[in-house]
């Protein structure tokens, strides 16, 4: 009897999923400012979101590889993810709104590298099973797409109804595609590695640190991302004290984001 296919599952996990940060990511900023913080409290929150997130990601993951329950912290990352943003709309204080954005860094920044590894051990398995073959920038090109339609909805969302609509649509989004997660098959289970991986990590990036042309490439990185984080934080905010709408700011956005695609493609 031939097993179904992992490809359905995986691409309205990611569609769901990658659609939620697409109706969140343009007017998060602006979220905070309609809730009375300033230029510096945004900066401030934003940051220390993004630190939070960069920590979060490899070590909810490292302890999804541990406990063997990939599918079920996935589901559980985007339920809470859920919940934090509908919580940006019960406060308007500075420290209320910035523990409601670590606790949203903290559970979206595990979903992307849970959800790849998923993905990319299913495509790897399919060539060899019996179900449909796929491949795994299938589900990422998928991503991409409801991404940038995400952002397209938010913005005729929050046109329509104001920015409250698009964080509950992107919660309901979030509790959606965290149901369908509980459906996606985990990875094999595999032997532990002969080797000390973290003392053989540390050996590499210390070599790595060692090598000239790898620093300059580290801050030409930097800087490129710290332009990115720069622009994404207050784009929309500028735009909007300019008078555009916001169905054309997210219409702005969503090009952009088609414009990634294309380029790194």
């Amino acid at each position: 009897m031939s097993r179904p296919s992992a490809l359905w599952p995986f691409l309205t996990t990611y569609a769901l999923l990658y659609g939620a940060f697409g109706m969140q990511s343009p007017f998060v900023p602006t979220l905070l400012r309609e809730r009375g913080l300033q230029a510096q409290d945004i900066g401030l929150v934003l940051a220390a979101a993004m630190v939070v997130r960069v920590l979060a990601g490899p070590v909810v993951a490292h302890a999804a590889d541990r406990l063997r329950r990939h599918t079920l912290i996935l589901c559980g990352c985007a339920l809470f993810a859920a919940l934090a943003s509908i919580s940006y709309l019960l406060t308007h204080s500075l420290a209320g709104l910035l523990c409601i954005a670590l606790l949203h860094a903290a559970m979206l920044g595990p979903i992307a590298p849970i959800s790849d590894a998923l993905a990319a051990t299913a495509a790897q398995a399919s060539r060899f099973g019996t179900g449909r073959r796929f491949d795994y920038g299938w589900l990422r090109a998928a991503g991409s797409a409801s991404f940038a339609l995400g952002a397209l909805v938010s913005g005729w969302r929050a046109g329509a109804a104001g920015l409250p609509a698009a964080m509950w649509t992107s919660g309901a989004l979030l509790v959606m595609g965290s149901a369908v997660a509980l459906s996606l098959p985990n990875p094999p289970l595999t032997r532990s590695p002969t080797t000390k991986p973290r003392a053989t990590m540390l050996r590499d990036g210390v070599l790595l640190l060692r090598l000239p042309v790898y620093r300059r490439m580290l801050v030409a990185a930097a800087l490129l991302e710290g332009s990115h984080a720069l622009h994404d934080s207050f784009s929309v905010i500028r735009w909007r004290s300019a008078g555009i709408d916001f169905f054309t700011v997210s219409a702005l956005w969503s090009e952009s984001v088609f414009a990634e695609v294309v380029v790194s493609c």
